[in-house]
């Protein structure tokens, strides 16, 4: 077995990793900015580094312009839409509902999105679940009721921590909804 086959599932992981601590700043920075700031500015960086690595990668910028080419515009439009729907403005809800939950309890809500995706494979284009995808989806759940139900004594909104204070019922249940529609962006 090849060596990059574990290079996609790394990436992942590394991707998950670095976004599961990076949430925790993000956040606190969108408490005193705009949530839509604090997403800009990471795209200002992320951005220019995702560049270099496709320069890099297909061997020079023309490779990357006739690479594009190769796949047709309307495959690259489909992807910047969906970039803009789950970069943009997924971000974006989750640092709003990070506000009301806490960086803990959003992140676990958003990332049930697994379960999304299976229910629709399933149940809308007939697809079948294998016994690990089956695993999957059932560490998920476990990992979101787990996360949930160890929340401890939330920080005041006002301090650096990751973890915003609930108020009241109608903030809890602001920030559940817009954590649900993060998984679905």
């Amino acid at each position: 077995m090849e060596n990059s086959t574990f290079l996609g599932p790394l990436c992942a992981l590394g991707a998950s990793f670095t976004w599961a601590l990076g949430s925790a700043e993000y956040s606190r920075l969108s408490r005193g900015h705009s949530a839509f700031a604090v997403n800009f500015s990471r795209a200002l960086v992320a951005l220019p580094c995702f560049l270099v690595a496709a320069i890099w990668k297909s061997g020079g910028f023309l490779s990357v312009l006739q690479q594009i080419q190769t796949v047709g515009l309307n495959p690259v439009f489909w992807l910047g839409v969906s970039i803009f729907a789950s970069y943009g403005l997924g971000d974006v809800l989750f640092l709003w509902s990070t506000r009301s939950l806490g960086v803990p309890s959003a992140l676990a809500i958003a990332s049930t999105y697994p379960i999304l995706n299976a229910g629709v494979g399933v149940f809308v284009q007939g697809e079948s679940l294998a016994p690990g995808q089956l695993l999957g989806l059932f560490l998920t759940v476990a990992g979101v009721i787990a996360v949930i139900l160890s929340r401890g004594e939330p920080t005041s909104p006002s301090s650096d921590g990751a973890r915003a204070a609930p108020t009241d019922v109608a903030n809890t249940s602001k920030g559940v909804v817009l954590a649900l529609l993060t998984m679905v962006f």
